[in-house]
C-alpha cells in the first residue's frame, strides 16, 4: 500500500469482526482469497485515503513458484502473518478486554490514535466497552 489505512475485517451476522490494520508500505491481502483464487470471507476496507497497487494473484503465484529469492520472501511473510494471528487469537482468548486495549496503547499507540474507536473496538472485542472509559498507567 502506497499510502492510506484499511482494516481486514470479518461480518458475523452483523457484528464487525476486525482481524488486522494495514498501513503504508505494508502488503495486505486476504490470504485465503489469494492462495486459494476463491472469494474471500472478509473485506478489506479504506479507513482513510488510500493509495493501493493491485497485483494480479495468477501472475504473482507463477512468480514466486519459480523465483527461489522471491518464494523465500513469501514464506518469510506468510510466517510472520500467521505469528501475529497465533499471538492475535491466544490474546482473545486469554486477556481481558481491558488488558487487551492496554497492551496495544503500549506496543503502538500509533495505531490507537490513527484508528477510529468503533474500529479499534471491533479488533479488540471491546463492543460491550465501546463507551466506557479505560484507565492506562
Amino acid at each position: 500500500m502506497n499510502q492510506g489505512a484499511v482494516r481486514l475485517w470479518h461480518n458475523d451476522d452483523g457484528r464487525d469482526i476486525t482481524v488486522q490494520f494495514f498501513f503504508e508500505g505494508q502488503v495486505v491481502s486476504s490470504f485465503e482469497s489469494f492462495y486459494l483464487d476463491k472469494p474471500s470471507l472478509f473485506a478489506i476496507t479504506a479507513m482513510e485515503k488510500t493509495v493501493v497497487m493491485v497485483v494480479d494473484g495468477t501472475k504473482l503465484r507463477r512468480e514466486i513458484e519459480s523465483n527461489s529469492k522471491l518464494m523465500a520472501a513469501f514464506t518469510d511473510y506468510v510466517c510472520h502473518r500467521f505469528i501475529d494471528y497465533t499471538q492475535y487469537f491466544l490474546n482473545r482468548i486469554e486477556d481481558s478486554p481491558e488488558l487487551r486495549y492496554q497492551n496495544l496503547v503500549a506496543s503502538d499507540p500509533n495505531l490507537v490514535d490513527r484508528v477510529p474507536q468503533y474500529e479499534l473496538a471491533s479488533y479488540l472485542a471491546l463492543h460491550q466497552y465501546l463507551f466506557r472509559e479505560f484507565v492506562v498507567g
